[in-house]
């Protein structure tokens, strides 16, 4: 079987950082391929007209239409009108919003999570909406292509204002969709929302299919089918990408950062690490110092 392209830490470093985010203004004339990435992706169409599908579903994309892309759901864009596809995307860890989160702040990510994984998450705004959201990423993009002082802190509360933003607009308008699922699967969408979740915790397979009431064949044959990988590879790369995020911005011992990761000790931590990476985690720490801000 082929899989879509991934994109993820290969080809943005900087969501291995401690600011697991990118912000771009990018322009599609024809099409951009079928991927999928372990974190969420927010777009806003500036302007021209296309089709985007996401896990065989497929809305247009006008002026103010806005998509959340969870991790792990296959997407691609055709540009179908006479001018470019212009668009703000951006990409973002969960980490960055589920590191010490206030109350307040857990209800806006558990809400985002919860939205019906059945459907993807689109908005078409109206235009005093649409000038809002775009300011916001507008804003999100300036700060993002600076270095000034306590650039993540700013970055995580501009998130915030913009996810609290679609939050009402979404739960507001209780727009109907327009969507009809054709080949999705909500159990796969369920069981990584879940690992992206839990994987701090000791989660085994037996776990993991106990925790939705399955069997452990139909929960690994749902992941393979879904993303290409076994539940162990998924869980390592999805605890190695954590791991990533603090070596870079912490001064945690080797040991402490594998159990903070997820994994059950050191020796193994290491182990998956240079398997993954091809040197050692404090190789990588000294290769990849990203200034902390």
């Amino acid at each position: 079987m082929t899989y879509p392209q991934t994109y993820d830490a290969s080809f943005f470093p900087i969501l291995a950082s401690d600011i697991p985010l990118v912000v771009t203004r990018n322009t599609i004339h024809h099409h951009f391929p079928l991927h999928r990435h372990d974190v969420m992706e927010i777009s806003l169409v500036l302007s021209g007209d296309g089709v985007e599908t996401i896990n065989g579903m497929s809305h247009p994309m006008t002026p103010g239409t806005v998509t959340v892309i969870m991790p792990y759901q296959f997407h691609e864009i055709h540009s179908t009108g006479s001018t470019p596809l212009v668009l703000f995307n951006c990409m973002f860890g969960l980490e960055l919003l589920l590191a010490s989160p206030t109350n307040q702040e857990r209800a806006i990510v558990d809400s985002l999570l919860a939205t019906d994984s059945t459907e993807p998450y689109v908005l078409k705004l109206a235009p005093t909406a649409h000038r809002k959201v775009e300011s916001l990423l507008g804003d999100l993009l300036v700060e993002f292509n600076r270095h000034n002082p306590y650039k993540h802190t700013m970055l995580k509360s501009k998130m915030l204002e913009l996810l609290i933003h679609l939050e009402r607009e979404r739960t507001s308008s209780a727009q109907p969709s327009q969507l009809r699922p054709e080949n999705t699967d909500p159990l796969a969408s369920k069981i990584l929302l879940y690992l992206h979740q839990a994987y701090r915790e000791e989660i085994s397979l037996e776990d993991a299919a106990n925790h939705f009431h399955i069997s452990t064949t139909l929960l690994a044959s749902t992941i393979r089918r879904s993303v290409g990988k076994s539940y162990l590879e998924l869980l390592h790369e999805i605890r190695l990408r954590h791991a990533c995020s603090l070596l870079l911005s912490s001064d945690m011992s080797v040991a402490d950062l594998a159990l903070e990761a997820g994994f059950q000790s050191a020796q193994t931590f290491f182990r998956v690490f240079k398997q993954a990476k091809g040197i050692t985690p404090n190789a990588y720490r000294k290769a990849n110092v990203f200034p902390i801000s």
